[in-house]
């Protein structure tokens, strides 16, 4: 997930941010990124841009944290609070008016719940 992220996968986004790839395949040709990278992004692009992943990304049929019923994996308690952290840090980066930072945050709480 994205608290996970090691150095070599930052390095891995970086190298496919620098690439731009135009495909699903050629982001997990890029040495580094794996399974838990595409899942983790694919959560928080889902929460930044309100998108959902499209039907036909292979993300979109696992979990970034695990499930609550054991599938596809437990839940990673300690991961799925670091990214909720990680999340709420952002949001409050970001230089928009107080009431649309609450809203966000309150928005990502919602979806975590």
């Amino acid at each position: 997930t994205i608290s996970e992220l090691t150095e070599r996968t930052m390095t891995a986004l970086r190298k496919a941010y620098e690439f731009q790839p135009e495909s699903y395949e050629k982001l997990v040709a890029i040495r580094g990124i794996g399974p838990k990278a595409v899942r983790a992004l694919a959560l928080v692009s889902d929460l930044i841009y309100g998108e959902p992943p499209s039907w036909e990304d292979p993300a979109r049929f696992s979990f970034a944290h695990g499930g609550k019923d054991g599938i596809p994996y437990p839940v990673d308690r300690r991961t799925y609070q670091k990214t909720i952290e990680i999340l709420e840090s952002a949001v409050q980066g970001v230089k928009v008016d107080r009431k649309e930072k609450l809203s966000a945050i309150r928005r990502l709480h919602e979806f975590l719940e």
